[in-house]
């Protein structure tokens, strides 16, 4: 039994027997009694032209359900393709144009039920858009009037969703000072998320300073790494130099690894210091 208004599962309860069911129903009457569905559960994304042709169907098994979306997904293909057929029935009944999609659900049984069908985008549907299928841009060039055909690659994929951190930060910086052992560089990696930002305050205008101590030449350590043209400016300094002694402070940030220079910097020059590991607050 689920409320007659609802949303993701909401105040959903599973009945073992009549007379729960009665009691429920007393507390709830306008409740509605369906057939509980155990089996797996499938979202079909489809695309139809603007000549009601069905260009693409293609389903995935909702693997993890959390709030009513899919949160963990991955391609399915029946044997016996009845999902596909299953899409051509809806499409030939509907007056579908664009992206939609259909869900369905195996009963004690072993046989399919509908469970919804919409004219929007799946929640998940963005699992096709990374195998080459997108279902908005699809869309948008068939409403426009053009003809387009649909393919996708053929590789093993799977969707898992999460939430995603976003910052604000409330402080404003035209240079970036950047550690190289163990901050920019990870044992014989590039730290990648390190220098998708260092891009990133490239493509705002600001002056990128590498600072450090590498006890190699850094200059051919850089071109090793292909990170030779990256930096505005490099300043090399011996083991016994302090950092802070060698930063403009005014409108800086410094980003190292090490605790201790990141106290150093604070202190003496009052500016915001990132380890590593807190980087993503700099991230748009």
């Amino acid at each position: 039994m689920k409320p007659e208004i609802g949303y993701g599962s909401r105040g959903v309860k599973l009945i073992q027997n009549f007379k729960q069911g009665q009691e429920h129903l007393n507390s709830y009457p306008t409740c509605l009694i369906l057939e509980n569905l155990p089996g797996k559960e499938f979202t079909v994304d489809c695309f139809t032209d603007k000549n009601r042709k069905l260009l693409f169907s293609a389903g995935r098994e909702r693997k993890r359900i959390s709030n009513g979306i899919s949160v963990n997904t991955v391609p399915v293909e029946m044997e016996d393709e009845s999902l596909k057929t299953i899409a051509r029935h809806i499409n030939a009944v509907f007056h579908f144009r664009g992206a939609w999609f259909f869900q369905v659900k195996y009963n004690d049984n072993g046989a399919l039920c509908l469970l919804e069908v919409a004219s929007r985008l799946g929640g998940s549907s963005s699992l096709f858009r990374n195998m080459g299928v997108n279902f908005a841009l699809l869309s948008i060039f068939d409403a426009f009037g053009y003809d387009v055909n649909v393919f996708s690659n053929s590789y093993n994929i799977e969707l898992d969703r999460s939430l995603n951190n976003k910052y604000k930060l409330d402080i404003t910086f035209d240079k970036a000072y950047i550690d190289f052992d163990d901050c920019l560089i990870l044992g014989d990696k590039v730290n990648t998320a390190l220098l998708g930002l260092l891009y990133q305050f490239l493509n705002q205008g600001k002056k990128l300073v590498l600072i450090t101590k590498h006890k190699d030449d850094i200059y051919e350590s850089l071109i090793k790494f292909r990170l030779d043209k990256v930096f505005d400016e490099i300043i090399h300094l011996e083991q016994d130099h302090f950092k802070f002694e060698y930063i403009d402070k005014e409108k800086a940030i410094f980003i190292d690894d090490s605790y201790a220079e990141r106290y150093q910097v604070h202190k003496a020059l009052k500016i915001p210091v990132f380890a590593p590991d807190s980087i993503e607050c700099l991230i748009d």
